[in-house]
């Protein structure tokens, strides 16, 4: 027997019925397009200009940091409009209980990612030696390291302001099973990514990953019932790819410290037939959701009901 989810139960307050989802999820869609749009057309007169428009985090260049940051206030200005104007409840609400944000959590949940990330980039390095490339970087280079995890902070949140504060609970409130709510907005969030630069290099198979991913960190969300952590594993995702391992040749390497030559990858090859990667991919999130709901584990994240024991 499927159980009401309490935490999806809270949502009940406002206008919160059917038609007013409808309205909410309509309006939100709108209102991102309509606020994301000056970030498309300044990128298009740079072009015009001749000058550089990449969206990525290339010291020197001002565009991409602006664009990471414009998307994040884009989903946060949308959301919080269509939740105050549509739904009538406060758009802080969204953030966790009291409208306060973990800091706490966040840093653990970016902790265990960063964990992972160095033993991923550690296995790579052993299972291929010469996969793994050190990028030598001057201390010219830090500025712009900061730069971009505060944008990321500001996109990486604003994503999950509106994915998990705004979209989860809105749909939640009228269907209040998180195993009908976890699969929709997961395969959703992996539309909206569909067309990124490395999902679109192995499409299928990632969106498998981000499906699977997505639906972690919305169990994630239902434990803790603030955006903290969420916000935490998302901003290291981001800028572990961005600022310290990317991929290649699928992610920048203008800011990264090292790089991961990915043969398959580089061949133009797919690891949708390839058991190992899912094998990979399995043990990751088991790994991450263990350091996260291990009582022993420094990165452990209380369930959100024992969160004033702390």
């Amino acid at each position: 027997m499927l159980r009401l989810h309490p935490f999806l139960l809270s949502a009940r307050a406002g206008r919160w019925t059917w038609p007013f989802l409808a309205i909410g999820f309509a309006l939100f869609a709108t209102l991102v397009v309509l606020f994301g749009a000056p970030i498309g057309m300044i990128e298009a007169a740079l072009r015009d200009a001749g000058r550089p428009a990449e969206l990525a985090f290339v010291p020197g260049q001002w565009f991409g940091y602006a664009a990471f940051a414009g998307i994040g206030a884009a989903f946060i200005g949308a959301a919080a409009l269509v939740i105050g104007v549509v739904h009538g409840q406060s758009p802080r609400e969204a953030i966790g209980p009291g409208g306060r944000f973990s800091w706490g959590d966040f840093a653990r949940a970016a902790g265990a990612g960063a964990l992972l990330g160095v033993v991923a980039t550690l296995w790579s390095a052993i299972a291929d030696p010469g996969a793994v490339r050190l990028i030598p970087r001057g201390p010219e280079h830090a500025p712009w390291v900061a730069l971009a995890a505060a944008a990321l902070l500001v996109q990486t949140f604003g994503e999950e302001y509106a994915f998990k504060g705004y979209l989860a609970r809105a749909l939640g409130a009228v269907i209040p099973f998180r195993f009908a709510v976890i699969p929709i907005l997961s395969v959703i969030f992996a539309a909206v990514h569909a067309d990124n630069p490395d999902v679109r290099v192995d499409q299928a198979f990632m969106l498998i990953a981000v499906v699977a991913t997505t639906a972690l960190t919305y169990a994630i969300y239902f434990r803790t019932e603030d955006l903290g952590a969420v916000t935490g594993l998302h901003w290291i995702n981001n800028f572990w790819a961005f600022a310290v391992v990317a991929t290649a040749p699928v992610q920048s390497e203008a800011l990264a410290l090292a790089a991961h030559d990915d043969p398959v990858l580089a061949a133009g090859g797919t690891r949708l037939d390839d058991p190992s990667a899912y094998l990979e991919l399995g043990l990751a999130l088991a790994a991450l959701w263990g350091l996260l709901a291990w009582r022993r584990s420094p990165f452990y994240l209380k369930p959100a009901l024992r969160k004033a024991d702390r």
